[in-house]
């Protein structure tokens, strides 16, 4: 991968290193759970009725937008209890962020939740009842947004009529040849001097294949219906290329100044 890329100080080579062996582990985890001869439209429908059905549960826990809550629940928040209202009503109010109201009946959870987990797992139930239901609001927020970025993804690459039936789906082989793309671009853009701007040029061509070659060959996964290594055609490589290439330029620009 060095010969394909060019010549990299020792802090580069250590960088490259680090995020080669962050894009094989996601790999591993997608070649564990890809489902094989799973259509686009197939993938779409069971992530929809992911995100509906965690909406819903949020909904019963008094989250009624799932967004309300992506930048966090309660951080060190005030909590006001309005003896008022029958039963009483919890009410969030953390720095700087929205005011959150917890249904009443999800309160009674808190307590229930750290009681379940200590009969389970009482060698390592160290975690609080307060904060047990603050992850589990903010992993439903995530697993409502993740499901619907998943799903655009999934169903911005179909093809027509006919045609390998594995078609459209972003594989486990052409996200990871994206993130080595990725990883080639971070790296000419931090070591200017090392090459020119990433391209579809013989220089990526080599450095995707070499990277194949050593994760592939290496995975415990093997997969009879999707090509060997060696046999990854430029095509394929290039499309993965524009592929990436518009993902990068549909990115939100973020203005750090």
């Amino acid at each position: 991968m060095l010969d394909a890329f060019g010549e990299l100080p020792e802090e580069g080579q250590y960088d490259l290193a680090v995020r080669i062996i962050n894009a094989s582990s996601i790999y591993e985890l997608r070649k564990l759970v890809e489902p094989q001869f799973t259509l686009p439209h197939e993938h779409q429908s069971r992530l929809k009725r992911i995100s509906t059905s965690a909406k819903r549960l949020l909904a019963l826990l008094g989250i009624n937008d799932a967004k309300s809550v992506a930048r966090g629940v309660y951080p060190r928040g005030e909590i006001r209890i309005d003896k008022a209202t029958t039963p009483p009503t919890v009410t969030i109010v953390p720095a700087e962020l929205p005011q959150v109201t917890i249904h009443p009946t999800a309160t009674l959870l808190l307590t229930w939740l750290y009681r379940v987990a200590v009969d389970r797992r009482p060698a390592t139930a160290n975690v609080g009842a307060h904060e047990r239901l603050t992850s589990l609001i903010l992993l439903l927020s995530d697993l409502v947004e993740a499901a619907e970025r998943c799903s655009l993804e999934e169903g911005g690459y179909r093809r027509g009529r006919g045609g390998d039936r594995r078609a459209g789906q972003i594989t486990a082989e052409v996200e990871f040849m994206q993130a080595l793309m990725e990883s080639y671009a971070a790296l000419r853009s931090s070591f200017p001097n090392s090459g020119p701007q990433p391209a579809f040029d013989e220089r990526l061509r080599k450095f995707v294949c070499s990277g194949l070659m050593l994760v592939v060959s290496a995975s415990r996964f093997v997969d009879s219906h999707l090509p060997k290594p060696t046999r990854i055609t430029d095509a394929a490589i290039r499309g993965a290329f524009n592929r990436w290439r518009a993902q990068t330029k549909a990115k939100p620009q973020v203005d750090l100044s």
